[in-house]
C-alpha cells in the first residue's frame, strides 16, 4: 500500500493509481476503464486543464522524502478530458476543476474523487507547455482510508514522440531504475 500511494502521488494521476485496482491487462491490452468512455457528463464548472505538445512526458515529482518519475503519452483526444496538465485524470470524476491564466502562467484548484479516491491539489503552474513545465502544489489524496498531503514539485520535459508500445494514456513509473506499469508495483 505504502508503494502504491507514494507512486500514485509522485505520478499525480487518479486514473492511473485507479487502474491499478483493477484486473491487469495481458500485454498489449487497455484495462477496461480506460479503454471504456467514462460514464456522464462533466459537470459544470469544470474547467479542462491548459494543453501540452502531444507526445511522450517524463514528469518528476518531489514531495518531502520522496521522489518519484513517470512517462505519459498524450495526444489531444486524451488531454481534452483531463483536469490536470498532462495526466490522466478524467474531469468527469471532479466536483471542481478551476484554472485561471497569471502574469507567469496559470494557477489551479482541482477536487476530484473516483472509486473511494479522493484528489485535491491547489497551486500553480509555469512553463511554455511544449518542451517543460513546472507545477508546485499542495495535494492531499486519500486512498483505502489512508489520507497523505504534501507540498509537490513536479518538473515535466517533453521527450517526443510516443513509442510504438505506448498509446495516449498509457503510464509508466520508475521503479528501481527500471519503467514498469504502475500494477506492476503494487504486490509489494
Amino acid at each position: 500500500m505504502r508503494i502504491l500511494a507514494g507512486v500514485c502521488l509522485a505520478a499525480f494521476t487518479l486514473t492511473a493509481c485507479d487502474r491499478s485496482a483493477e484486473k491487469p491487462a495481458t500485454p498489449g491490452e487497455q484495462p477496461a476503464a480506460a479503454s471504456a468512455a467514462p460514464a456522464g457528463p462533466i459537470p459544470p464548472g469544470v474547467d479542462p486543464a491548459p494543453t501540452v505538445k502531444g507526445g511522450l512526458w517524463e514528469l518528476t515529482s518531489r514531495t518531502p522524502g520522496m521522489e518519484g518519475k513517470v512517462r505519459t503519452c498524450f495526444d489531444p483526444k486524451v488531454q481534452a478530458q483531463s483536469a490536470l496538465v498532462a495526466q490522466g485524470m478524467d474531469r468527469r470524476h471532479c466536483s471542481r476543476s478551476d484554472w485561471r491564466k497569471t502574469d507567469e502562467g496559470h494557477a489551479f484548484d482541482i477536487a476530484c474523487q473516483r472509486g473511494g479516491r479522493i484528489f485535491v491539489s491547489s497551486g500553480t503552474l509555469t512553463g511554455d507547455l511544449i518542451e517543460s513545465y513546472v507545477m508546485k502544489a499542495d495535494t492531499v489524496i486519500s486512498i483505502d482510508d489512508v489520507t497523505r498531503g504534501a507540498k509537490q514539485d513536479v518538473s515535466a520535459r517533453n521527450l517526443g514522440e510516443c513509442p510504438a508500445d505506448m498509446k495516449a494514456g498509457d503510464v509508466l513509473v520508475q521503479v528501481d531504475g527500471r519503467w514498469q506499469s504502475p500494477r506492476a508495483g503494487v504486490g509489494g
